[in-house]
């Protein structure tokens, strides 16, 4: 299971813009506080959406749907990172 390009999907489900999956990035965090994978997306997409970048993130937050994610938290000033459930790390 590639959960990196299982979130790029979900991700883009939520934006209404036609992006390419390869433009949505997924990193695993250094600090593992932050959780399993983060994305910056919703700061690379400021500009173009003529929004906040937390804003963006916040309403990525609030519209994804999926079940290997756990938790998601959205940081200033505009990461999100996903906390993905255990189950799905080691499938």
């Amino acid at each position: 299971m590639d959960i990196e390009l299982i979130l790029k999907d979900k991700i883009k489900m939520c934006l209404s813009l036609d992006i390419p999956v390869e433009e949505i990035e997924i990193e695993v965090p250094k600090n593992k506080e932050y959780g399993d994978f983060s994305s910056n997306i919703a700061m690379k997409l400021c500009k173009k959406l003529g929004k906040n970048p937390f804003d963006i993130a916040c309403s990525i937050k609030d519209t994804i749907e999926a079940d290997l994610i756990e938790q998601i938290e959205v940081v200033k000033p505009g990461f999100i990172n996903f906390l993905v459930a255990k189950p799905y790390l080691f499938d």
